[in-house]
């Protein structure tokens, strides 16, 4: 197990973040999340308080999975658990609705999948979307869960996996984009008026604030009422956080809080064969950013970087609530950097795909 959970550690010290870093928004003011989310407030057998660690038992689990943050990885041990845990799980087949709804079109989705919950005693869905407000529409919100990665090795993971990894679109982009589909990042954001991908559009750039936020009429652009709403949702609306470069610690604490889910989870992903669950793993990907590229990404990231580290926080009180440093490996077993390839992609550890950093 000790090559497993150094590979797991590794991802967190691929991309450190300047010592000047974007931090956690300044005391911003939680009126305006308060006044657009407090309407869907998880019923009080349902709240996850960080700094306890109590096991939940709810109906329906929703795991509006935010892309290339680990989410194939904790789709697939959902898929395995489901038959021994006694669940239904369900997986989308809509990869296209990450945008904002209007109002109709959320409620649309939401009686869309209610009506999936309503069909099964206990059911875990997941898709790609925004949080959705299903008490604003009357019905009671589902266990929210989710992972939060890096969001600069986020980023830098999508541009690689649509270009060299398995997207399923990956022949079509690498023919629109022509020679581009060959650049590396660090080319693409030096030639940036030329290359398709870059943007300054700081929406680009900010998609976890995106999908925490969800579709309340602050969500509408990535600004400072946005990143309100969204940390609001994360703290408030979501039983379960869980980080992508700390993947096998946030198993262990699903384990904890949905056990009727999660439990036999942490033994599942120990014990994978070799070849299982290879799913979403990219062993082309390219140069990571140099320095000057990476200051340019983590200011228009900044949104995304505060709220990692905002979820981070959360993820690491839940983590000490259960267990309390007992049982959980140390981060002081991660190897240097100079021990870390510096290839992209992800790392396939016992049959999971975890993405590097």
């Amino acid at each position: 197990m000790t090559a497993f959970w150094l590979l797991l550690v590794a991802v967190s010290q691929a991309y450190p973040l300047l010592d000047d870093a974007y931090s956690p928004a300044e005391e911003f003011s939680n009126d305006l999340a308060e006044r657009v989310s407090r309407e869907s407030a998880l019923s009080p057998d349902l709240r996850a308080n960080p700094d306890t660690c109590v096991a939940l038992n709810p109906h329906s689990v929703f795991y509006n999975r935010v892309p290339k943050a680990a989410s194939t990885s904790l789709k697939t041990l959902a898929s395995q658990r489901a038959h021994k845990n006694g669940y239904i799980h369900i997986s989308s087949t809509v990869y296209n609705d990450r945008g904002f709804f209007e109002t109709d079109q959320e409620e649309a989705n939401v009686q869309r999948i209610q009506a999936i919950f309503d069909q099964y005693d206990k059911v875990l869905y997941d898709q790609h979307i925004r949080f959705l407000n299903f008490s604003k529409f009357g019905k009671h919100q589902p266990a929210y869960i989710n992972m939060v990665r890096e969001p600069i090795s986020r980023a830098v993971s999508t541009y690689y996996f649509a270009r060299v990894g398995q997207h399923s679109r990956r022949d079509e982009i690498r023919a629109l984009l022509g020679e581009q589909a060959d650049w590396d990042i660090n080319t693409c954001i030096d030639r940036r008026e030329e290359c398709r991908w870059f943007t300054s559009k700081i929406e680009h750039f900010n998609l976890m604030t995106r999908f925490f936020c969800g579709h309340s009429e602050a969500c509408r652009v990535v600004d400072d009422a946005a990143f309100e709403v969204a940390k609001y949702n994360l703290e408030h609306n979501f039983v379960f956080v869980g980080v992508t470069e700390r993947f096998a610690e946030s198993v262990r604490v699903l384990e904890k809080i949905l056990p009727k889910f999660f439990r036999g989870a942490y033994r599942t992903i120990s014990s994978a064969a070799p070849d299982a669950s290879r799913q979403n793993v990219n062993k082309k990907a390219g140069a990571k950013p140099n320095q000057e590229n990476l200051e340019i990404l983590q200011h228009l990231a900044r949104y995304d970087l505060a709220l990692y580290q905002f979820a981070s926080g959360l993820f690491e009180r839940k983590l000490q609530a259960c267990f309390s440093g007992l049982d959980v490996p140390a981060a002081e077993q991660s190897p240097s950097l100079g021990e870390q390839t510096s290839q992209g992609g992800s790392y396939d550890v016992n049959g999971f795909s975890v993405p590097r950093a």
